[in-house]
């Protein structure tokens, strides 16, 4: 096999050689005669070849990004250091996910045999030979050659190392926001500098350039001075529609040599699921929604997506399946019902803080009920109004993610309920008032727990292979929750038994949901009052990916 096709993926351990079966080509197409008109060449041998190359954008049609609905909250995408090749997640011919590699000179994609289904935030070797699981950038150490001081941002969120080796880009995001604060971390002295005025969602430097991601979906590169550490001119919006998974990642890679490339989202469903599996359109618009609501009544649905002026609440009416906007402030999402169905709750960065606001649909001047920097999530109300379950961020020192409750009908203040270390999330109170379910990793996997609400108990782990976002039936006789099979994931009905113990009776099978996207810190699907219905956003999975050669040239041809 020539040298050029064969990749290698890298462990704390090994180094050892990923081929790529000529026998397992993914179907697919590179625009192959349009790239060799623009470029006449093969692409990306060397870094000064590739900004010798004229700037132009190709578009790559590759088999389905994404794999299953999990690595929708994942990153899809890298690329070689030299530009010459992306990578990303799939689907594998067994229904799991899989990595694959695509040539900009060749013209089907093919499975990097034996890889894990992972990518990191540097996933792909300075040389462009190897291939690293992203599980390595979670453990990095502050003296790593590669990422020096990643595991010293003091709360901010690292982005990438500057050719320096000193200076960090990282972004000062509050907890349940995907985009903050662009700034230039100091490793050493920990002093930041403030770089963009944007809001950011991702970014990433290469070939003098920022490239980073608003959370629009746009695009946008700025010529930086890595010595000054400063931008020299003015943004230039470089692409759109750049999928982002709503939880701090942006679909997009840079190479060192200035070639970009981005998975353009295709918009998604909303979709009513029956308990045998059997979906229909709730609407026939598609827009990228998130966290559907049933109302009290069940005759709604609250669900956000981002539009063209930015993010807000709608309402869908279920009979006429028609959306209604309910929010005008271009930043709400996460909207929970109050329990008589009058209002809705939600969060929003408005107030300069993360906060929670309530408001009848259509209002325009939402009451502002609870703001803090620790909030992460909207929170779910008690049946009775007198608080919301939430949760909170680094309650205490490194915490993490914590499971807590405000009471005063959601004013506060912030009570720790779950704060062990664990990345705990997902709290949801059985309709009874009895039993709070939630997911914590603390054994290494996400698993869903049960624990007594408010009174000492016994807790008990629900899911066996790995669980996340319980929801409750609304005779609190059943517990739905993303489990999987061992090969896909599905919808798990845990019926159970509860008075001074809580017990699982049976564990039911529903359908496949590896099409259902997951979010995080909360569920991302509801059922409805009768119990006979799931609201669902279901995936359109990206189809193509859009590649820019030569920003630095790109940059230069938008000045004339």
């Amino acid at each position: 096999m020539p040298e050029s096709q064969k990749y290698h993926h890298r462990t704390d351990e090994l180094t050892r050689p990923i081929k790529l079966k000529p026998r397992e080509i993914i179907a697919g197409s590179v625009l192959t005669a349009i790239m060799f008109a623009v470029v006449g060449y093969s692409i990306g041998r060397t870094s000064d070849t590739a900004r010798n190359l004229p700037p132009s954008r190709l578009a790559l049609s590759v088999p389905a990004i994404g794999g299953n609905a999990p690595a929708s909250l994942e990153r899809q995408i890298a690329m070689t250091a030299d530009g010459s090749a992306v990578v990303f997640i799939t689907g594998s011919e067994s229904g799991g996910d899989a990595l694959a590699v695509q040539r900009l000179d060749e013209g089907a994609a093919r499975f990097i045999d034996g890889a894990p289904a992972e990518l990191g935030s540097d996933i792909v070797a300075r040389d462009g030979s190897s291939v690293r699981n992203s599980s390595l950038f979670s453990r990095l150490r502050p003296n790593d050659r590669d990422n020096p001081g990643a595991a010293s941002m003091a709360g901010a969120r690292f982005q990438q190392m500057l050719p320096d080796g000193r200076n960090a880009l990282a972004l000062r995001a509050p907890g349940g926001t995907a985009a903050g604060t662009a700034v230039v971390r100091d490793t050493e002295t920990g002093t930041e500098k403030r770089i963009l005025n944007d809001p950011v969602v991702e970014m990433r430097y290469a070939a003098g350039h920022i490239v980073y991601a608003r959370g629009d979906g746009t695009l946008w590169a700025v010529p930086f001075d890595s010595e000054q550490l400063e931008a020299t001119s003015s943004p230039v919006r470089i692409g759109q529609g750049v999928s982002l998974t709503g939880s701090g990642i942006a679909q997009f890679a840079v190479a060192r040599n200035g070639n970009v490339a981005y998975v353009a989202e295709e918009p998604r469903w909303l979709v009513l699921v029956d308990r045998n599996g059997r979906l229909r359109n709730a609407t026939r618009e598609r827009a990228s929604y998130r966290s559907p609501r049933f109302s009290p009544d069940g005759k709604r649905v609250s669900v956000d997506f981002t539009g063209t002026d930015g993010r807000d609440i709608w309402i869908l009416t279920r009979q006429s399946g028609s959306l209604s906007r309910a929010t005008f402030t271009r930043d709400a999402h996460d909207a929970e019902w109050v329990p008589d169905g009058s209002r809705i709750t939600f969060t929003s960065f408005i107030s300069g803080s993360l906060g929670i606001f309530r408001a009848v649909p259509g209002d325009a001047k939402p009451d502002s009920i609870f703001a803090s920097p620790q909030l992460a999530y909207t929170g779910r109300w008690l049946r009775d109004g007198s608080g919301l379950l939430t949760v909170a961020e680094n309650i205490e020192a490194a915490s993490q993610l914590d499971v807590a409750f405000l009471p005063n009908e959601g004013r506060g203040p912030l009570e720790p309920v779950i704060v062990d270390g664990s990345r705990a999330q997902q709290p949801v109170i059985s309709p009874d008032g009895q039993w709070l379910a939630y997911v914590s990793n603390r054994t290494g996997i996400d698993q869903v727990y049960v624990r007594p609400w408010r009174r000492e108990g016994s807790e008990l782990a629900v899911s066996r292979s790995g669980g996340t976002e319980p929801v409750w039936s609304p005779d609190g006789r059943e517990l739905f929750y993303r489990g999987s099979n061992g090969r896909y994931p599905i919808l798990i009905a845990a019926a159970v038994a509860s008075g001074e113990e809580f017990r699982i009776v049976d564990r039911i099978a529903l359908f496949p949901i590896g099409d259902i996207a997951a979010a995080t810190p909360q569920a991302n699907y509801d059922v409805s009052p009768d119990g006979r219905t799931f609201v669902m956003v279901r995936l359109a999975q990206a189809s193509r990916i859009t590649v820019l050669q030569n920003l630095p040239g790109l940059m230069e041809r938008a000045k004339r």
